[in-house]
């Protein structure tokens, strides 16, 4: 969700160079995101997959959220009393807790899902997602079972 709002940021100041620098970001990289953009929606019209615009409520991000989780369902965690994620694989027993730089440091949310994991003085979540746990048995009932 940030790296969208960071690129609808962009766009919504002219993908003005100078507006990267005093972001933070380097052009060059916004502008590489733009063409792979433009490709991806070059692709889907070619194979007639319907493209609909992202709008700006609630549905895009759950939709976002949701297609994170389908990917990365394997890497769902519960918050635990003592502070840290333990993950909800079975048999795991590392505690995890969200990277500092991250978005959701402090926000302590009941589930999430992470890219990777960064070894340290402590097991640092990495590109965490907020997650409804519902759809980890709706999008991957493979994997989870739903208990009665």
């Amino acid at each position: 969700m940030t790296y969208l709002n960071v690129f609808r940021a962009y766009q919504g100041n002219g993908e003005n160079p100078q507006w990267c620098n005093r972001n933070f970001l380097k052009h060059k990289v916004m502008a590489r995101v733009k063409d792979i953009r433009r490709q991806l929606q070059f692709h889907l019209q070619r194979m007639r997959v319907p493209i609909v615009a992202a709008d700006r409520n609630d549905r895009t991000a759950v939709a976002l959220r949701k297609a994170v989780t389908a990917g990365y369902f394997a890497n769902a965690v519960q918050i635990v009393p003592s502070g840290g994620y333990s993950s909800l694989r079975a048999g795991a027993t590392t505690l995890l807790h969200v990277h500092p730089s991250s978005v959701l440091f402090n926000a302590r949310p009941p589930h999430l899902v992470y890219h990777t994991i960064q070894k340290t003085d402590k097991t640092w979540m990495l590109e965490v997602c907020t997650v409804e746990p519902d759809w980890l048995t709706e999008l991957a009932p493979h994997f989870y079972e739903r208990r009665r």
